[in-house]
């Protein structure tokens, strides 16, 4: 028994290395790689949507995909879409101290006007990508808006700013068509392009995250419109297309992907330990 002590170590550190080895993705070239995410997106997977809900045939998530890098963001988003209806697609990102919650000093609307807020005990908004989709002829407009951490204004929209991002094939990219709506939508942003704000006034850029919090949703056309489907799911939130004010309570959090591979590896580990432990005791 003595010698399997040591084997058994040996073996579990192999493992554990293998998994944060694993998990960690291959070194990316500088810059963003649109072409290489779409590639690759389906390996980096981090939730589904609820099979209950979504607003109907041209109104349906499937899953979402993030990953990031020194020097880019990469997201995208599934569709289980087989109608296109005039509809947006909204990433929103929860990533410094501040931001848009329901607190905020004027309404419970979002940068697009949406009536989507969410809760000021855990969470605050920095970072909102969003994309119009028109049922006649696919993305039509795209933004990356930042929260400008006023203390006053007077209509919504004044506390972000919009930076135009409607460059598809080099911001974005997706399939699907004005038959079965939106498949796929790839979105891939450079850290240099999210500004950093105090009080109306930029400050400077934000520097990669070790750790930030996401959310997807998809609304209705209006800008006074509501969520029909996110990822994650809130089962606290009614989905409907108009009429509420929605205030969400459970975003996503996306960790540095070695710390989801030394959270594995521990597992692993603990898992090695207990079968061991029990099987010295018979």
């Amino acid at each position: 028994m003595g010698r399997a002590i040591p084997i058994l170590v040996i073996s579990v550190i192999l493992v554990s290395l293998a998994l944060v080895l694993l998990s960690t993705p291959v070194a990316r070239a500088q810059g963003c790689d649109l072409n290489w995410w779409k590639s690759n997106y389906q390996n980096y997977k981090v939730a589904v949507a609820n099979t209950t809900t979504g607003g109907g045939a041209g109104a349906k998530l499937n899953a979402l995909y993030v990953y990031w890098d020194s020097t880019c963001l990469y997201l995208a988003l599934d569709t289980n879409n087989t109608a296109s209806w005039d509809v947006a697609y909204g990433f929103k990102i929860d990533v410094v101290p501040g931001g848009y919650n329901n607190t905020a000093p004027v309404s419970n609307r979002d940068s697009w006007g949406r009536y989507i807020t969410y809760d000021s005990n855990k969470y605050g908004i920095d970072y909102e990508i969003y994309f119009y989709w028109s049922g006649a002829s696919g993305i039509t407009s795209a933004n990356l808006d930042s929260w400008m951490n006023k203390t006053s204004y007077t209509n919504y929209y004044e506390n972000w700013y919009y930076d135009n991002i409607n460059v598809r094939g080099t911001y974005y990219d997706y399939s699907g068509d004005t038959t079965i709506g939106l498949q796929v939508l790839w979105v891939a942003l450079p850290w240099s392009m999210f500004r950093l704000f105090d009080n109306g006034s930029q400050v400077g850029w934000l520097t990669p995250p070790k750790f930030f919090y996401i959310h997807a949703v998809l609304t209705g056309s209006g800008s006074d419109s509501n969520a029909v489907d996110s990822i994650p799911y809130d089962p606290q939130v009614v989905y409907q297309w108009v009429g509420i004010t929605q205030t969400f309570y459970n975003l996503l959090p996306i960790p540095e992907h070695w710390a989801v591979g030394l959270a594995t590896s521990l597992i692993v580990l603990a898992v090695f330990y207990t079968m061991f432990y029990r099987r010295s005791k018979r």
